[in-house]
């Protein structure tokens, strides 16, 4: 869906925190709309598609209204799917029931649909690089697969018709994984022979269309170098669409996200109505939403800049407005920037105990209330596969407070990849070091002593000195420096912010392709 912030229309929620789709195919909003345009013919063959895939599964079955029926609306949703270069690969139709109608607790208790973690896939694309795995995409050809209704729901019928994420598996000897995400299926296996058996168990159970080996998933650009055992991920198509969406694609870009001169706070958020107005129609939300979506999957370094953004979605004020359009400035410096994986060529044995990860806080930077922001990164044998920048919950009382609860944080994301590494097969005998800038904090994690000046520190943070005592990970000091995660708590200089940037793991298409040549 196309904005055009010079008639400052309306935004949908939806709107406001995805533009996947922004295609410059104008996507329609209904069933009409689909008829009436010039593509009608191609949003009548999608829908067709959907609605013969679902009464082919018995998804539903055509009974007679009566009095007191419960009877839930539906609405078709429209996208068209791209290639990587730009190109369309086909149009798709979903018929989605209008669930906000039901009750929870009345109608329903849990809802879900199967949607890997964005680490994880980062996790696995790792591994399928270090590995040299054959790495192929499938698309459920319709996405209602499975979960039995305990129950009778109703729905009217849809216009126009008016009649876990992750599995591993041990094949042959061999380690095979199949990554979910609704209705798109990545699937790992070591040779071609694997992987076409494994597609073929998959087409016997559902209808699925064989894309072949991954180029473009979640709006991510996928390319690989077998010989030097990396893949890089970019979003390049996305921030295209994201710059095109809000007019900012001649904008003038600049090096760094962020300027140390400013730290946004609820000070300078609108108290009258003439400061209101002035940001009345501004698409605060939907700017900040579109970066969110490009910080969670393959740029960290927007992450301090969407974490000060998202903290006043309601009543942004003209400077929370201007780092936002800094944000979209920052995507012109290049728009390719990604993530390469991988790089070392090193057996599942091997690989045990080069789970590493930085923690940082910066002490009293937020406004207002003086929380500390506290930020991390976590590294698989060089490759980065998650962050985060938060405020922290509680006021600090002196940084090595500050420096601990941000251990804490970390430490937590730490024992998940753990978890997820020997859920994949991959031992974690060894520690994971977990580094941090503050010797003191350093000293509190290693120490179980009494501390007079940290007594009042929640016992919810002190498990990290536990799970110092079980050997599950070592506690380590990196010079400030060198700690990667400080781009995660404050801004920095050009120098500093582009040294951390490399240590990330981010580099240009261009200099991924020069590397591969």
């Amino acid at each position: 869906m196309q904005f055009e912030i010079a008639k400052e229309k309306a935004m949908d929620w939806w709107q406001d925190f995805c533009c996947l789709s922004a295609s410059m195919i104008i996507e329609p909003d209904t069933f009409d709309d689909a008829m009436n345009s010039e593509y009608s013919e191609e949003w009548r063959s999608a829908a067709d598609s959907e609605y013969h895939a679902l009464k082919k599964n018995g998804t539903w079955k055509l009974v007679p209204r009566r009095k007191g029926m419960k009877v839930l609306g539906n609405r078709w949703i429209f996208r068209v799917k791209d290639l990587p270069n730009g190109e369309i690969e086909r149009f798709k139709a979903r018929l989605v029931v209008k669930g906000f109608m039901q009750v929870y607790g009345v109608a329903y208790l849990e809802v879900y649909s199967p949607v890997v973690r964005l680490e994880t896939l980062r996790m696995l694309i790792t591994l399928a690089a270090i590995w040299d795995y054959e790495v192929d995409q499938m698309d459920v050809t319709t996405a209602f697969l499975n979960g039995p209704i305990d129950g009778e729901v109703y729905m009217e019928q849809p216009k126009g018709y008016e009649e876990t994420c992750v599995a591993v598996k041990v094949v042959d000897g061999e380690l095979v994984f199949i990554s979910n995400h609704v209705d798109d299926l990545i699937l790992f296996a070591p040779n071609k022979k694997l992987m076409n058996e494994l597609k073929q168990m998959l087409h016997v159970r559902f209808q699925m269309k064989d894309l072949g080996p991954i180029h473009y998933i979640l709006g991510w650009e996928i390319t690989r170098n077998r010989k030097e055992r990396t893949i890089f991920m970019n979003q390049r198509k996305y921030a295209e669409k994201v710059l095109h969406r809000f007019e900012r694609e001649r904008c003038n870009g600049c090096k760094v996200p962020s300027t140390p001169d400013l730290k946004l706070s609820k000070v300078m958020c609108p108290t009258t109505k003439e400061e209101k107005d002035v940001m009345s129609g501004k698409p605060y939300r939907a700017v900040i939403g579109s970066l969110m979506y490009l910080m969670l999957g393959t740029r960290p370094d927007l992450a301090y800049l969407v974490r000060g953004c998202s903290q006043f979605p309601e009543n942004p004020g003209i400077l929370h407005w201007r780092a936002a359009k800094r944000g979209l400035r920052y995507l012109q410096e290049p728009q390719d920037w990604g993530l390469q994986l991988g790089g070392v060529q090193w057996s599942q044995q091997e690989l045990d105990g080069h789970l590493k990860a930085f923690a940082d806080a910066d002490f009293e930077n937020r406004m207002g209330d003086r929380k500390s922001i506290a930020g991390y990164l976590s590294q698989f044998c060089g490759s980065t596969i998650s962050w985060a920048s938060q405020t922290e919950r509680t006021v600090a009382l002196h940084t090595t407070e500050a420096e601990y609860m941000a251990l804490s944080f970390l430490v937590q994301e730490v024992i998940h990849l753990r978890q997820m590494l020997k859920e994949l097969k991959v031992k974690q005998n060894n520690l994971s070091d977990v580094f941090v800038d503050n010797e003191s904090a350093r000293k509190l994690a290693n120490n179980p002593e009494f501390y007079s000046r940290t007594k009042h520190i929640d016992v919810r943070h002190h498990f990290v000195r536990e799970l110092v005592e079980l050997n599950e990970i070592a506690v380590k000091r990196v010079a400030g420096a060198d700690n990667v995660a400080d781009a995660f708590t404050k801004p920095l200089s050009r120098v500093k912010f582009e040294q951390h940037r490399a240590s990330m793991g981010l580099i240009s298409r261009g200099q991924y392709e020069t590397t591969k040549n």
